[in-house]
């Protein structure tokens, strides 16, 4: 599967008219009929016409993701959220993971100003995605992460705002075996170690959303 980084576009920031910004009124349309309608493939189809195109479309598509998965009760669809996502669409559900967190803490977030939500909509996907992690620790200089005009510009503002200490060097990465549900982390660029198990195979509807959640609100990597 083509890495969905490449999909969305270059590492300079987006020209967008007002009709390029339309398609984030578009996604609403379609989840809503979705939601009327209680058929999930009306959002799917319109999934896959984002994956193909490029740009600005790229945030539309964490837009989709978020809104559906948000919705995802009330559009009625009786599979798994990320199931029906990865076969309907073609994004694998570590890349709906990014996807939503990008969605969900930059543009979602009543902490954000709106001026910035406008702004970081000329970013490029690559450069939105290294946001989330900052946005959550709160107290971010919105105007100095605006300044970069390219992907290295981005990562050096994110550096010096957060310090060495909170570097790749220091951070820590989960990743689960989605066939095992084998549990292993790392710190930088060590070994992973083998640490839990989640039991992938409960059939308990309550256990399943349980492990969901985990899963996504420890951003966990699926493997």
């Amino acid at each position: 599967m083509a890495d969905e980084v490449e999909l969305y576009g270059d590492n300079q920031d987006a020209l967008l008219t007002q009709g390029d910004l339309m398609i984030f009124e578009e996604v609403d349309n379609a989840v809503a009929q979705a939601v009327e309608e209680h058929d999930v493939r009306l959002v799917t189809k319109f999934g896959r016409a984002l994956h193909r195109d490029v740009r600005v479309r790229g945030i539309a598509m964490a837009k989709l993701l978020w809104v559906v998965q948000d919705r995802w009760a009330d559009i009625g669809e009786e599979d798994d959220y990320y199931s029906v996502m990865e076969s309907e669409i073609g994004l694998a559900t570590s890349t709906i993971h990014k996807y939503v967190n990008v969605w969900e803490c930059l543009f979602a977030n009543p902490d954000i100003p709106d001026w910035v939500k406008k702004a970081l909509l000329y970013k490029p996907m690559k450069s939105l995605l290294l946001l989330p992690a900052i946005a959550k620790e709160g107290g971010v200089n919105w105007e100095e992460i605006l300044k970069a005009s390219s992907l290295n510009e981005m990562r050096a503002i994110i550096k010096g705002t957060r310090g060495a200490q909170t570097s790749s060097e220091t951070s820590v990465h989960i990743q689960i075996n989605m066939r095992s549900g084998q549990l292993a982390a790392r710190r930088g660029d060590n070994h992973f170690i083998i640490f839990g198990l989640l039991n992938l195979t409960v059939q308990d509807e309550g256990a399943q959303t349980a492990i969901e959640r985990i899963i996504r609100e420890a951003h966990i990597q699926e493997v």
